[in-house]
């Protein structure tokens, strides 16, 4: 007996010791209240909570399984579409029971390991096309042949790793947060984005670059995952996701007020602009393709999460649509909800739709308190509902979890910018692929990853100038189509710039280089502080940025859209940094005309030029490094200006002013401090104390505020000596100044 309690008090050690190791930082239940949703009023929140857990039980007994061939690996058995094809899994309902692990640690002891080894199994089977997504069907017997991807797949496990860096953080074996920020930059935001027109691709089969291409409009509303996309944004700052999530309503409303009027209802698959219910068996899927069927069916419950996790009014607005509609076709009974619909609302089938039709609509109901009815009989329903397949099972759990407030709005891990922007140098030739163009070897983005540097492929130099007698040389040799690449030597640039004496404004003289990301995608600028040159030589060069908006407007190709700034050459080598609230644009250019600021429009930057400010002005010019710094790297962007004025923090002891960004704070580590924010407009605000290297010290504001002035306190003893960033963000753009302590 006394053996027996020592070897209980081991075993209680060893629990208490895992249990410290993968304690879980939102255990279950969280039971959140959604602001401006409901719950079921006619059920406790622990009644909730116990049903939900004893729903998970049964689904993990009946479909979780190891893994064979993958070492501690696991997944979810799944047939194909309908349930009935020899698959192990597919990638879609993988997705699902990698997000189910992580909202149901707490209660599943072993949860981490099983999220683990979903991720393990994740990574057995990538895709045929791009290796960093999931291969949409695993076949019989865990078939380690590869296929291409399914966008709903993609887009639930990368969120779903997001969850479990909120859940168990990231420094263990596997960096959750890591992962995903590969998943949603390389894979997603290349393969499964339409960049062109805001659309979500079918997968990373789909060619998303050829307007011809049969899949170049075709979406699924099924993939419409608002929620998912704006975490996106949030953990890699990349604002294409967020407008991906915004063109969902205008696709969705294009699509309703010519197809649904009175339901709301979407088709399985959309084709087309404007967009259009796909036609029947589209893909070979099966026959309700241009129904509200097998897919579609889950678009009200991912469209509720987007109104429940960050107050999406265009959410509310489809979700209200399509319940008022429900509630008379059903008679306020969600017990009638039928498997599937045609677009004008009449059935497909008869009543008793099964789990995966009538969870999603239970869900929309949170949205607006004039559902609360139709929510507690519909909530009565799903919990008695153990019928259907792993397909219905699955998406109850998730719809569940959802409506009991078991969750959370998934935040990950901020993506801060790392503040040395863009550096291009060495400069050297070789590169001929292009006429008249040389290739800059290192034109690439700084960040906080690895696999998002770009080191070669991002930018190509050419040379300009007018016919009316300008040149451009080398060391005395006449730079042209032949020999441009002589002005590139010992890793510098070489320019002498000789304009012609003309009153034309069209005498110029100068060289460019366009600034990509990958070959294709141009860099933003929004958040550009300064550009620092390197260079010597005589005379005086314009340096400018020519930016997108201005391209696009009428007539612009005859009139040069660049904001820039004079250096005065000298004949040492010296750096020239301008800051950018010195940027004007360029004489003659319709910015000057309008009297516009560097900050207009959307200045998404596409070349980076350097030449004569004005005709008859000559030019010799030596480059070593051009860097463009404080940029955010993102694709595009809806950028409002916040002087830097408009953050300050205060000593509360004397209300005294302790920093205007670039000075000292003294003596603060032992008292509190006040910070000062004011914004222009209603947004999302997120307020941070950052160290150096951009690491979080404390977060002070994350919320929605409306326009207005607004403080934030810094408790006593928060700040050691040390130099530290503080940013200020909101939904147009990111305000970052650097302060010091010392004591």
């Amino acid at each position: 007996m006394k053996k027996m309690h020592i070897f209980v008090g081991s075993a209680c050690f060893i629990s208490l010791l895992f249990s410290l190791l993968f304690a879980q930082n939102k255990p279950y239940p969280q039971a959140v209240n959604f602001a401006d949703c409901i719950k079921p009023d006619n059920v406790s929140q622990s009644d909730m909570n116990s049903e939900v857990a004893a729903y998970y039980d049964s689904w993990k007994s009946r479909y979780l399984k190891q893994a064979s061939k993958t070492p501690g690996g696991y997944y979810v058995e799944s047939g194909g579409t309908g349930g009935s094809w020899d698959k192990t899994t597919i990638s879609e309902v993988h997705g699902w029971g990698m997000v189910i692990s992580a909202l149901m640690a707490g209660h599943d002891s072993n949860a981490k390991a099983i999220f683990d080894g979903m991720f393990k199994f994740f990574n057995d089977h990538r895709s045929s096309e791009n290796n960093n997504l999931m291969s949409w069907q695993v076949l019989g017997n865990e078939d380690d042949s590869a296929d291409a991807s399914a966008t709903d797949g993609d887009l639930d496990i990368a969120y779903a790793l997001i969850l479990a860096h909120d859940q168990w953080g990231s420094d263990g074996s596997i960096s959750y947060i890591t992962e995903a920020r590969k998943i949603i930059i390389n894979g997603v935001r290349v393969s499964d984005i339409n960049p062109d027109t805001k659309r979500l691709m079918l997968g990373d089969f789909a060619d998303n670059d050829d307007p011809s291409s049969e899949y170049y409009w075709a979406t699924r509303p099924s993939d419409w995952i608002g929620n998912h996309l704006r975490a996106y944004k949030y953990v890699t700052g990349l604002s294409i996701f967020e407008d991906v999530a915004n063109n969902i309503y205008t696709i969705y409303n294009s699509f309703s007020g010519s197809y649904s009027s009175s339901t709301g209802l979407v088709s399985d698959f959309i084709i087309e602009n404007p967009p259009k219910p796909a036609p029947s068996n589209y893909l070979w899927e099966y026959v309700n393709t241009d129904k509200y069927s097998y897919n579609a069916c889950r678009f009200p419950w991912r469209i509720a999460m987007d109104y429940a996790h960050y107050g999406t009014s265009g959410a509310k607005t489809v979700c209200n649509k399509m319940i008022n509609w429900l509630k008379s076709a059903t008679g306020n009974d969600p017990s009638k909800i039928c498997a599937g619909y045609h677009l004008d609302g009449s059935q497909i089938s008869g009543p008793d739709g099964g789990a995966a039709f009538i969870a999603p609509f239970v869900a929309a109901c949170v949205v607006d308190e004039a559902h609360q009815s139709y929510l507690n009989s519909g909530w009565y329903e799903i919990n008695e509902n153990w019928t259907g397949d792993v397909y219905h099972h699955s998406i109850n759990m998730l719809s569940m979890l959802f409506i009991s407030g078991n969750w959370w709005k998934a935040m990950g891990e901020q993506y801060i910018p790392d503040t040395g922007g863009v550096i291009l140098d060495d400069f050297r030739n070789g590169y001929g692929d292009i006429p008249k163009q040389t290739h800059l070897g290192s034109a690439y983005g700084y960040s906080n990853w690895d696999y998002n540097h770009v080191d070669s492929g991002g930018g190509w130099w050419f040379i300009y100038h007018d016919d009316s007698g300008s040149v451009m040389e080398s060391d005395g040799t006449i730079l042209d189509d032949a020999n441009y690449e002589a002005m590139i030597k010992n890793n510098q640039l070489h320019v002498n710039f000789k304009t012609s004496v003309s009153t034309a404004k069209e005498s110029y003289a100068g060289i460019g280089c366009s600034i990509l990301l990958d070959g294709q995608t141009y860099y933003d600028f929004s958040n550009l502080q300064s550009i620092t040159i390197r260079a010597k030589g005589s005379g005086v060069v314009r340096a400018c940025l020519l930016s997108k908006d201005i391209l696009e407007l009428p007539n612009a190709g005859d009139r040069w859209g660049f904001y820039g700034f004079d250096i005065t050459l000298e004949s040492d080598w010296k750096d020239f940094t301008v800051d950018t609230s010195l940027f004007q644009p360029q004489q003659y250019s319709l910015a000057y005309e309008n009297k516009w600021s560097w900050h207009h429009g959307k200045a998404e930057v596409r070349e980076f030029e350097i030449g004569t400010p004005e005709s008859g002005k000559d030019a010799d010019l030596y480059i070593d490094k051009i860097t463009l710094n404080g940029m955010e790297y993102k694709e595009d962007f809806d950028f409002e200006y916040i002087p830097p004025s408009q953050i300050s923090i205060q000593n509360e002891q004397d209300n005294s002013l302790l920093v205007s960004f670039g000075l000292q704070v003294k003596n603060v580590a032992n008292m509190g401090i006040t910070v000062n924010y004011c914004i222009a407009h209603d947004t999302r605000v997120n307020l941070g104390i950052f160290t150096i290297k951009g690491a979080l010290v404390r977060e002070l504001v994350n919320d929605y505020k409306q326009q207005g002035v607004y403080t934030a306190s810094v408790q006593p003893g928060m700040l050691s000596n040390g130099i530290y960033m503080i940013r200020l963000v909101t939904d147009r753009g990111a305000q970052v100044g650097k302060f010091s302590v010392i004591r």
